[in-house]
This record gives structure tokens, sequence and C-alpha cells, in this order.
């Protein structure tokens, strides 16, 4: 637990101990009143649970992200083709899609397939963009042709299955 939900907790134990313990005229003095202790403690835990829903998601989130980055550096090293790639980013995107599942359909393309293919696109060349944009838009074109050429022969893009 971080430094800020350790004070409001510690905050909320002193106000709940001045409600139960100390003489209602103190209590009163310090703004607190006994008959709403148990809506502040729920107010309080609340509060708690919505605080953890946030750092679940973020977790996910995080998560997400990284596996992304791992798919996008395997593509780079020629360990993954672009429809592995896009299979696996798939496959996070449905392990994932309780939280985020919008990613995807900001890339053009007539299917959530084609779709997947250039996000991994658009992630190789923001990886390599800082790194070797020579060797980036070289690999993006590679890439963008490899996605052509696919449609060309099948009509639509295909993901391997897992």
């Amino acid at each position: 637990m971080s430094f800020l939900p350790r004070l409001g907790l510690a905050f909320f134990v002193v106000a709940v101990l001045i409600a139960v313990v100390l003489p209602s005229s103190w209590a009163a003095l310090l703004g607190v009143d006994r008959e709403n202790v148990s809506e502040l403690l729920k107010v309080f835990m609340e509060e708690q649970q919505r605080n953890a829903e946030i750092a679940n998601r973020n977790e996910i989130v995080r998560e997400r992200i990284f596996a992304q980055y791992e798919i996008t550096n395997n593509v780079i090293a020629g360990r993954l083709t672009l429809f592995e790639a896009a299979a696996a980013f798939r496959d996070v995107r449905e392990r994932t899609k309780v939280y985020v599942n919008r990613a995807v359909t900001n890339f053009p393309g007539d299917t959530l397939e084609e779709r997947q293919c250039r996000q991994v696109i658009s992630w190789v060349r923001s990886e390599l963009s800082t790194v070797s944009p020579d060797e980036g838009e070289l690999l993006v074109e590679q890439l963008e042709a490899e996605l052509q050429e696919h449609k060309r022969q099948h009509g639509t893009v295909r993901l391997p299955k897992e």
C-alpha cells in the first residue's frame, strides 16, 4: 500500500476512534458525528474497492502492453511472421478485452484480422522509429507487402489458430 492510501486509512481510523471512544462533545468539536460513522465506513470501503479495481485494471493493461511489446520484438527479430504476431495480438486482446477492447478498431482494414495485422505493423514502426528509422521503414514496407500478397492470394486475411 502506498503512502497516500495509508495516510487516508490512518485518518479514517482516527476519525472512527474519535467518534466511538471520545465523548460526543469532543467528537462534535472535531466535526465527527457518531451517527455517521457507519456511513463513513461504507464510503471508505467502497473507495478501497474502487482503488483495487483500478489497480487490477492497470496491471492487466501493463501485462497487455508488455505482451504486445514482446510479440513486436519477435517480429523485428524474425522469430514471428506478421500473421503469427497478429494472431498473438488477437489472443492477448481476447484475454484482456474486459478492460481494453477498442484498440484494434482504430486501424484500417476490411476485417478484424486485417486490422490486427495493421496494429502489429504499427507497433513495429513505432518500436523501430527511434532506434533505426530506415530499417524500420524497410521492415514495415516488407510487412505491408506480405499483407497485400496474402490478401491477393486468399481474398481476405486468415490468421493461424492457436
